[in-house]
């Protein structure tokens, strides 16, 4: 019990003798924790690449309709100008004559879900919610 007594002592020699009160030391504590959480929270992503709208481009061998102007961030995420995304996926058909990029938090599109969200797709019940998923690159390879 000394030996835990003479550490307060202790502590009220080093904050002084009139004390210091713990209501002033939680206010300090406090305004510590909310000054190092906007620090820390005000970064913000930076874009590192734009992908630009561009209604056709490509060379002889394909044909590239690109809907969307997208960006990647330096966090590793994907952004539109109005959502942000987790992943972005490159989905083939099976003989790789049409390709698909997708922006999505769900990684699990498949070429078919998201061929069914397109223009050619027949059922509009089944077009992406672009809150989740949005196509922003269609590529059509040229059949010769």
């Amino acid at each position: 019990m000394q030996k835990y007594r003479s550490n307060i002592d202790n502590i009220k020699f080093i904050i002084g003798n009139r004390g210091v009160s713990m209501r002033l030391i939680k206010k300090i504590a406090f305004f510590s924790t909310i000054v190092m959480c906007l620090a820390a929270c005000g970064k913000e992503a930076k874009v590192i690449k734009t992908y630009n709208e561009t209604a056709k481009k490509g060379d002889e061998a394909s044909v590239v309709m690109e809907t969307k102007k997208y960006y990647e961030l330096d966090d590793g995420t994907w952004k539109t100008d109005d959502y942000s995304y987790n992943y972005r996926l490159v989905l083939h058909d099976a003989d790789k004559k049409q390709t698909i990029v997708v922006l999505s938090n769900n990684k699990e599109i498949t070429f078919d879900d998201a061929f069914m969200s397109t223009p050619l797709g027949s059922d509009t019940s089944k077009y992406f919610d672009e809150k989740e998923s949005v196509i922003v690159e269609f590529t059509l390879k040229k059949v010769k």
